[in-house]
């Protein structure tokens, strides 16, 4: 594969081809989150269907080999949920937000050290498990308590910073709980939240899924609580750059 990211470019269709991204990534982006919530339909499938065929459509045109494939995937998922040859379980639209921060990322033009092939394999892979329906849902999982939010840390301008430690096994239960007290946390309250890595010493797939999902949710409170990251190992620090959470999250103090 010569320049699946694009470097290479012809200046003369960036600019059509991210006006096009522009357009169509936030209508995967907004319907899914909608879906997750329960709140969306067969027309919301059929336009999301339609969005990640035209960014695959645009990508083609200007040569950028891995939104293609990764559009190409997204609008299978949504043909066969559409044709009700799948269900897009909770599971499935967690994999699939990612790979929407995958194709968003992609769609920059603005290549990171960890966006190699490998990474493309890795997100096409997962999303092609989505569009063979071997993505399910998982049972609900028991009260974690090793990733509590704790009492407020400190009084700061706007509101009480809130620290949420999370456990060594940073896996799919401990998730799960995560995402219900973060959300829960942030009803009515826009105030600092600090999510500290430093115990984590492994992190699951479906972890990080979760977690993006829920700072973006975050992200769209009026106003958005500022949000930061405490340490992490190398390894972490990689995951986070791979799923653009060192971006949503900022570096903490």
């Amino acid at each position: 594969m010569g320049d699946p990211f694009g470097t290479n470019a012809d200046p003369a269709l960036v600019e059509l081809f991210r006006a096009e991204s522009d357009t169509h990534i936030p209508v995967l982006s907004q319907g899914l989150l909608a879906m997750e919530k329960g709140q969306a339909d067969d027309q919301s499938v059929a336009s999301m269907m339609r969005a990640a065929h035209s960014v695959k459509g645009a990508a083609r045109i200007v040569g950028i080999d891995a939104a293609v494939r990764v559009a190409h995937v997204m609008e299978d998922c949504f043909t066969a949920a559409k044709e009700k040859r799948s269900i897009l379980s909770s599971d499935a639209v967690d994999v699939l937000l990612a790979g929407v921060d995958a194709l968003q990322r992609i769609c920059a033009l603005q290549p990171e050290a960890d966006m190699t092939e490998a990474w493309l394999d890795s997100v096409v892979a997962q999303l092609t498990a989505v569009k063979e329906g071997k993505v399910v849902a998982t049972a609900p999982p028991p009260p974690v308590e090793a990733a509590p939010i704790s009492a407020p840390a400190a009084s700061v301008e706007g509101g009480a910073a809130r620290k949420i430690v999370l456990p060594a096994d940073f896996g799919d239960g401990a998730a799960e709980a995560l995402r219900g007290q973060l959300l829960a946390g942030l009803d009515g309250d826009s105030g600092p939240i600090e999510i500290d890595f430093r115990q984590v010493k492994t992190i699951s797939t479906r972890a990080l899924a979760l977690l993006v999902s829920a700072t973006r949710e975050a992200a769209r409170l009026e106003p958005p609580p500022t949000m930061t990251a405490r340490g992490g190992s190398g390894a972490v620090a990689a995951m986070l750059r791979v799923t653009a959470l060192d971006r949503t999250l900022g570096p903490g103090a």
